[in-house]
């Protein structure tokens, strides 16, 4: 069959019964041999890196000075408090703006993030997130800064980073993707079965549609692929004379450097390096010999770890050891 009539044939459907703003299940298919995980593994890496989501960036809480702060009144500390607050989701309208939003507590019991005083251009994904815990009566009083981004990143490269004493700069995992799953089936045309289909599963925090995001990483991918058709990004040079063996050498001989150089060199949180650390894992080369599971083997590290710590190895042109299936 030729690749046109495939294509015609081809269809992205989605189960409208398990359907939701949190949850898309998809097929599809039918592709070229071989296409399946080309395409699938493309969207997957797209889908957890580059669609963009808003989570709070910075935090002034009233008499606290600084993230290991104790604040009257309150069962958890500081650090406990930011780290419930970095579980927030919201959705910003306008994503050019970064909003400014408050909370003002006066009253003994659970707060919870539908607490938070909003504007028209912000929701909250996930109202009933906990806060803290007033344990006796006292004022709360916090102002939060909601920032638009992707990926993740760390306090001191967001934009909107402030030195104002009181203010604390969050770390930022901007990505709405939870997690994607996705495996290649045989399917058929007729009676033959030399075909692939895609499975693939979007969990997101509701502030995008699975088939939202899933459109959104295809138009990725497309966009990053057109410079290959405008021939005005096509240049010739001439390498001959450049290329030696001594250039190949001190490629080789920094990237050797770079494998000795320690996880705490690429901008890994301080936790994650610590529990690193704890594992007898210190130098680059270490980590990448380990796979996912050796990763998630480790004690408190989790999937939003092992995401952070793909993502810094991407920059690095590096990734984990692949599973042996």
């Amino acid at each position: 069959m030729g690749s046109q009539n495939l294509i015609d044939l081809c269809k992205v459907i989605l189960d409208k019964s398990t359907s939701t703003k949190f949850y898309g299940y998809f097929k599809i298919g039918p592709l070229e041999r071989g296409y399946g995980h080309t395409i699938g593994n493309s969207l997957r890496r797209i889908l957890l890196s580059s669609i963009g989501g808003a989570v709070i960036t910075s935090v002034k809480i009233t008499g606290a000075l600084h993230e290991f702060s104790v604040l009257q009144g309150i069962k958890e500390d500081v650090t406990q408090v930011i780290l419930n607050l970095k579980k927030i989701r919201f959705k910003l309208h306008d994503q050019t703006k970064t909003e400014h939003i408050y909370l003002h507590i006066n009253k003994v019991g659970k707060v919870i993030a539908k607490d938070i005083e909003l504007n028209n251009n912000i929701e909250i994904m996930n109202p009933d997130q906990e806060i803290a815990n007033v344990d006796h009566s006292t004022v709360i009083e916090m102002s939060l800064t909601v920032s638009y981004g992707k990926g993740y990143v760390i306090a001191e490269e967001i934009n909107d980073v402030n030195q104002e004493i009181g203010i604390i700069q969050l770390d930022a995992m901007f990505s709405p993707i939870i997690k994607v799953n996705y495996e290649v089936n045989n399917t058929r045309i007729g009676h033959n079965l030399n075909y692939d289909e895609i499975i693939i599963e979007i969990f997101t925090d509701g502030s995008i549609t699975p088939k939202e995001a899933l459109i959104n990483s295809a138009r990725i991918l497309i966009d990053n692929l057109n410079i290959f058709f405008d021939d005005n990004k096509f240049v010739e040079i001439d390498n001959s004379n450049k290329i030696t063996n001594d250039s190949n050498q001190n490629n080789i001989d920094e990237f050797n450097e770079l494998l000795k150089q320690p996880i705490n060199s690429i901008k890994l949180s301080k936790r994650i390096i610590t529990n690193l650390n704890n594992a007898d894992i210190y130098t680059i080369e270490q980590l990448i010999k380990l796979t996912k599971q050796d990763i998630m083997a480790v004690h408190n590290i989790g999937k939003f770890a092992v995401e952070e710590i793909e993502t810094i190895l991407n920059k690095l042109n590096l990734s984990l050891k692949q599973e042996v299936n």
